[in-house]
């Protein structure tokens, strides 16, 4: 069974330069075959983002998403593989100024630790549903929360 996913939303466009450093931080990382990494598109994919949802986006951290590193554990139930991807979410936000989008809400908000962006949507089957986004400060804060864990 998966386990946690998250995406780094980006500022920009990654370039050629970018996606070399991309390689070489996911190899120095310790992400195994466990973990799985994909550049892809803020509109039009799976996983894409309405313009609503960059607005909200937007009005919380200045900026528009470009793209998105979706992060993906292959594994649910251990709680280090819940560690090491957020850990490398974690510095993948901060080699590309990048934030998080947790794919959810934790029951545990931290308060006055980084930024955090509530972002409510609507799915196709027009249920309202909200996701977290969160900047490199306040995930490295929830590392440390003795309750810590992703979204799953």
């Amino acid at each position: 069974m998966a386990g946690p996913t998250c995406s780094v939303l980006l500022p920009s466009l990654l370039d050629s330069d970018d996606q070399i450093q991309l390689r070489n931080l996911l190899e120095r990382s310790g992400w195994d075959e466990a973990l799985f990494v994909e550049v892809g598109p803020i509109a039009g994919g799976a996983d894409s983002y309405e313009a609503d949802d960059c607005a909200q986006i937007e009005a919380g951290f200045g900026w528009w998403p470009k793209q998105q590193i979706v992060c993906i554990s292959m594994i649910g139930s251990d709680a280090r593989y819940h560690e090491l991807l957020a850990r490398g979410a974690l510095a993948l936000a901060l080699a590309f100024n990048g934030i998080i989008d947790l794919g959810g809400v934790l029951p545990y908000p931290l308060h006055g630790t980084g930024t955090l962006i509530p972002v409510q949507y609507e799915t196709w089957a027009g249920e309202e549903q909200r996701l977290w986004v969160v900047d490199a400060i306040w995930l490295e804060a929830w590392l440390t929360h003795p309750e810590f864990r992703m979204v799953k």
